[in-house]
């Protein structure tokens, strides 16, 4: 039989100042992504620099194969970690970004 859920829904401590902060932390990591990428290629030869597998990645994003041949999809969130996920076809939108390598997560960084 369920119970009560005492979840925090909202984080009344959680100031405008800290999600400034925060917003700010992002931006600058996503400028040293920026200024730390290396050579760019577009997206079939990130394509194939999977299949030979490495890790690419364009901006907040990143793609790669794990060692079971499964292709992830990751997202730089405002806390600075990385949302993967396995999507069922690739946005249109990165089709057209320039990608670079990027180091390879472990398997266990995705759950």
């Amino acid at each position: 039989m369920p119970g009560l859920d005492f979840s925090v829904v909202y984080d009344s401590e959680f100031t405008e100042e800290m999600e400034q902060e925060r917003q700010l932390k992002y931006e600058e990591a996503l400028l040293v992504i920026e200024r730390n990428k290396g050579e760019e290629f577009i997206y079939t030869e990130a394509e194939q620099r999977m299949d030979q597998g490495q890790a690419v990645g364009s901006g907040k994003w990143r793609m790669q194969f794990d060692d079971d041949g499964e292709f992830w999809l990751g997202e730089l969130t405002l806390e600075l970690i990385y949302r993967w996920g396995r999507p069922v076809y690739i946005p249109p939108i990165l089709l057209g970004y320039t990608w670079h390598e990027v180091e390879k997560c472990e398997i266990d960084s995705f759950n």
